[in-house]
């Protein structure tokens, strides 16, 4: 398979906004602007070893997926907001 040569010609200005532009809108990491940035506290927790992995399993699966919260932190934390609103609606 032959390499194709690098073309000479430089992308103009408006084509490399367009593609920060589309790149920006990506949520790898990144936090968008409709979300409110709050101090973290880390916490330890002892856990079963089943409940353990079953996180991090729903963890990877959303990682494949690219739906629902990617790391294990934020599967428990999208728990215990879940609980939280509930038991505050039985109130």
């Amino acid at each position: 398979m032959a390499l194709k040569p690098r073309s000479a010609k430089k992308p103009s200005d408006a084509e490399v906004a367009a593609l920060a532009d589309k790149l920006t809108d990506k949520q790898y990491g990144g936090i968008t602007p409709e979300v409110k940035v709050e101090k973290q506290v880390q916490r330890s927790l002892a856990l079963p070893k089943s409940l353990d992995q079953a996180i991090t399993r729903a963890s990877a699966e959303n990682k494949l997926s690219g739906n629902g919260p990617q790391n294990t932190s934020a599967v428990i934390r999208e728990a215990l907001e879940q609980y939280l609103a509930r038991r505050k609606s039985l109130e």
